[in-house]
C-alpha cells in the first residue's frame, strides 16, 4: 500500500509488521508439516508428489523511504516481490535422492515440467520452463546456470502513482537484475554487492545494453506467443480475479 503519512510507520512499527509476516510463514510451515504427516498416516505419502510454491513475495519496509510504499505486492518488480519458495516432496519410488537445498536460479514455470517428468509424462513443446529433476538428483544443469529469469507487470487501468504508469519488465541474469519500466526508465542492480537493490548502476555497467537487448527480445517473443486474454464478457471470472487481487 502507499503510505500517505510516513510518520505512522516508525522503525518499531515496521519491525512489528515483519514479525507478524514471519508468524504467517511459520504458520504455513506448520500447516505443511501437518499435511505431510496426514499423508503419511493415510499411507499416501509414497504415492503423492507435494509441490509448494508462492505466487509472489512481499514488500515490508524496503520501499517506504523510496516510494512511500510498503506491506503489499504486485506494483514493483524488485526481488523481494519476485523471490518465492519452491519446495518439492517426492516419493522415493519416483526419485531416490536425499533432501537438499539448492541455490540455482529457477522459476515457477519450472514446476509443471518437473512434475510431468516425475510422472513420466511428455512435456508440451511450448512449455517455457525446464524440469528440475536433474538438480534433485544432484546434477548441475548448465541451462539453469546460464538462463535468464523473466518477469513482467502489466499496465494498470489506473496507476495508483505516477511511478507505476505503464508496464514494467524484469530480467535476472546471474547476479544482475535489470528492471525496465515505462514510468521510471531502466534500473540495473548487482544484488550480490547490493542485496537490497538500492543502487542503480545502469549507466555505469558495461553489460547494461546487452541485458537490455536480451530483455527486449524476451518481451517480443512473449507477445508473439501469447495473445491477450479478455474477461470483459465473463462477469463471474472478473469477480473471481478481483477477489484474488489480480485485477483492479
Amino acid at each position: 500500500m502507499f503510505i500517505s503519512d510516513r510518520g505512522l510507520f516508525p522503525p518499531q512499527a515496521v519491525k512489528a509488521a515483519v514479525s507478524a509476516y514471519d508468524a504467517e510463514i511459520a504458520y504455513a510451515d506448520s500447516a505443511l508439516g501437518g499435511l505431510l504427516r496426514r499423508l503419511a498416516g493415510l499411507g499416501a505419502a509414497d504415492r503423492t508428489i507435494v509441490a509448494v510454491v508462492s505466487d509472489h513475495g512481499e514488500s515490508m519496509g524496503e520501499l517506504i523511504d523510496r516510494y512511500g510504499y510498503g506491506f503489499d505486492h504486485g506494483e514493483f518488480l524488485y526481488r523481494h516481490q519476485l523471490r518465492v519458495p519452491v519446495v518439492f516432496r517426492v516419493p522415493q519410488t519416483l526419485l531416490t535422492a536425499r533432501g537438499a537445498m539448492h541455490t540455482a536460479p529457477v522459476s515457477l514455470i519450472d514446476v509443471m515440467p518437473t512434475v510431468l517428468e516425475l510422472l513420466q509424462i511428455t512435456v508440451p513443446p511450448l512449455c517455457q520452463g525446464i524440469s528440475l529433476v536433474p538438480i534433485m538428483k544432484g546434477q548441475r544443469l548448465q541451462e539453469i546456470a546460464a538462463r535468464d529469469i523473466f518477469s513482467e507487470r502489466r499496465a494498470f487501468k489506473k496507476a495508483p502513482r505516477p511511478c507505476l504508469e505503464g508496464e514494467a519488465w524484469s530480467l535476472i541474469s546471474g547476479k544482475r537484475h535489470l528492471i525496465v519500466s515505462t514510468a521510471r526508465g531502466p534500473e540495473l542492480f548487482d544484488f550480490e554487492a547490493d542485496p537490497g537493490e538500492t543502487r542503480n548502476v545502469y549507466t555505469q555497467s558495461s553489460r547494461a545494453q546487452t541485458l537490455h537487448e536480451r530483455l527486449r527480445c524476451r518481451i517480443e517473443a512473449n507477445r508473439a506467443l501469447f495473445e491477450p486474454v479478455s474477461f470483459e464478457d465473463d462477469p463471474d471470472a472478473l469477480e473471481r480475479l478481483k477477489a484474488l487481487g489480480y485485477i483492479r
